[in-house]
């Protein structure tokens, strides 16, 4: 298998919706400039069974260099037609569409009939389903992804993996297992981003549902270390990985968790992840570094509707604010290699003096904590909407500063600088605390047009 070298392409990606109601022409106008201004160079969408996405979505993607990862979350519970799946192949492969991840989760009990879930050759069972619809997929020269699985899970996902490659090299699935590429679920668990790095190989002691005291576990974002492994043992060599959900948190916090820190801690995440995945690394710098069979890290989530439950892990809010990800993420500047550069305004921030995830903006009023944004213009934002005068009021100091312009303080609070304006009524109550709090440097911008530092 070989597998190409990561500094030759971007990895970036992120999740579209978490539903299939969002293939308009209205939504590909409105959501490709954003996805091209963040860099993204993979979008997995979530297919309906029945229908297609339209192909104007997916060629428009395409034609913007963004590949598209189509995701049927086909049920195990029923007998998939394999007919009408087999026209939607081919409509994708007409289409452009190269990857295609069949089914979500087989090893969650939640996904299987009762009586099926009983019976001792679960992975046997889920085989029976999977092999024929990834022939199918093979006809049209579409690489099966292999659904990513419920980290630990019900039943144990490393083991269900080693089960399933096993099984398909007994069944002689040979141009399958040539093909395959295997999809994984990267959830945090409130775990740093080194957790589990370097695999069983690292931690031999781990084990199923319980780890000695000290030993860490594939329940974290580096669980593609420990898929790596498997992967290699049972067959050889490596094979593709395509990294899902990376960064979603799965566990909820403690009641009294600073909520104020949530937003930044979210950015600062993400924001190493990228550098890791774009970055020339040093390779003794094992934590930090993502093997090359990890061909794309997709995050989550692009939106998601104003009904939605997952619509508060959206980067971009049904009311139109963002997360400040956002703005971390344009602030960097993308080649099409997937090299990562920074705009004249924007440094780089030094992510790399610790190995675990320091949180930015401890009471600490430290300048030297990582901030995606160096200088931040923060806006009132009234109840009746913008006030005009604010915006002429401020051209003067933005052609002459350059700062990143919102009304944001989530945004704000990863800042160096924070330069506020006139009146501060419109912005949210306890501001200057909560910047102060963050380590900020604030000022403000008088009427007069004179600045005094806070």
């Amino acid at each position: 298998m070989n597998i190409s070298h990561s500094q030759n392409r971007n990895r970036i990606g992120i999740h579209y919706y978490p539903d299939s109601n969002h293939y308009r022409e209205q939504d590909i106008d409105e959501w490709l400039p954003e996805l091209k201004s963040m860099g993204m160079s993979w979008l997995v969408l979530r297919t309906p069974e029945e229908r297609a996405i339209p192909e104007f979505f997916l060629t428009r993607l395409i034609k913007s260099s963004i590949t598209p990862i189509v995701h049927f979350p086909l049920n195990v519970k029923q007998d998939n037609d394999l007919d009408a799946l087999d026209l939607l192949f081919n409509a994708y492969a007409r289409w452009g569409v190269k990857h295609i991840c069949l089914f979500d989760r087989p090893n969650s009990k939640k996904s299987w009939p009762s009586l099926n879930w009983a019976q001792d050759d679960l992975v046997e069972q889920f085989l029976d389903l999977y092999i024929p619809i990834a022939d199918r997929l093979l006809e049209h020269d579409i690489k099966p992804i292999f659904p990513p699985l419920e980290p630990g899970g019900d039943y144990w996902d490393t083991t269900f993996l080693r089960r399933a490659l096993r099984g398909m090299q007994r069944r002689g699935a040979t141009e399958i297992l040539d093909s395959l590429i295997i999809g994984v679920y990267a959830w945090l668990n409130s775990r740093p981003l080194h957790w589990g790095s370097g695999g069983p190989e690292h931690w031999p002691s781990a084990r199923p549902y319980h780890s000695p005291p000290g030993v860490e576990d594939h329940i974290g974002f580096r669980i593609f270390d420990w898929y790596s492994t498997i992967i290699r043992a049972e067959l050889g060599e490596p094979r593709e990985i395509i990294v899902l959900k990376a960064g979603e948190r799965r566990i909820n916090r403690t009641p009294d968790a600073n909520e104020t820190q949530i937003p930044i801690e979210h950015t600062e995440t993400h924001y190493r992840i990228i550098r890791s995945l774009t970055e020339n690394i040093d390779p003794n710098q094992e934590l930090i570094q993502i093997p090359d069979e990890v061909i794309a890290c997709n995050f989550w989530l692009l939106a998601a509707g104003q009904d939605s439950p997952h619509k508060i892990h959206a980067w971009y809010k049904h009311d139109g604010s963002k997360l400040p990800i956002v703005q971390a993420v344009k602030s960097m500047n993308y080649d099409f290699g997937g090299n990562l550069g920074y705009n004249n305004q924007n440094q780089p921030p030094d992510f790399n003096n610790s190995t675990t995830n320091k949180i930015v903006g401890s009471n600490s009023g430290s300048n030297s904590v990582s901030r995606p944004i160096r200088h931040y213009l923060l806006l009132p934002l009234y109840a009746w909407g913008v006030a005009e005068w604010d915006l002429d009021f401020v051209r003067p100091f933005i052609q002459r500063y350059h700062p990143t312009l919102g009304f944001s303080l989530d945004e704000a609070l990863i800042s160096k600088k924070v330069t506020l304006v006139g009146n501060t009524d419109g912005l949210p109550k306890g501001t200057v605390d909560r910047l102060r709090a963050a380590g900020c440097k604030i000022e403000k911008l008088n009427d007069d047009g004179t600045l005094l530092a806070i």
